[in-house]
């Protein structure tokens, strides 16, 4: 019995790191980004404290993007996710109608969560 219990600890620490890594920080922003339905209040749920700082108001709420709508505008593709530390990762994609021309945005860890950070291209 003392085995089974030591298997399905072994089982949920392993699925919990496996949700909480670079690649799946970066699907999640992905997913976010193609739902239609989608706010920037979801997107920056994930987001990491310098994302969430630089578009909060004064008051802590999230400004609106300037420009036009994103989220649900174009069908993003993740490429692939290079770690290059314990806590930074870029994540690559590409719009799905013009794959030559690639994103890059930084995946980061903080607080022993994996969130999205903004574009690795500025």
């Amino acid at each position: 019995m003392a085995l089974i219990s030591v298997a399905g600890a072994a089982v949920v620490i392993f699925l919990g790191e496996e949700g909480n890594s670079p690649e799946t920080a970066a699907q999640r922003l992905v997913d976010t980004m193609n739902d239609p339905d989608a706010s920037n209040a979801d997107i920056f749920a994930n987001a990491c404290e310098e994302e969430r700082r630089r578009y909060s108001e004064p008051d802590g709420s999230l400004r609106e993007a300037t420009g036009p709508r994103m989220v649900g505008a174009v069908e993003l593709v993740l490429d692939g996710v290079e770690q290059i530390s314990d806590t930074r990762a870029i994540a690559t994609m590409h719009v799905a109608a013009y794959p030559d021309n690639q994103l890059r945005f930084f995946v980061v860890k903080e607080d022993g969560e994996w969130k999205d950070c903004g574009s690795a291209d500025e």
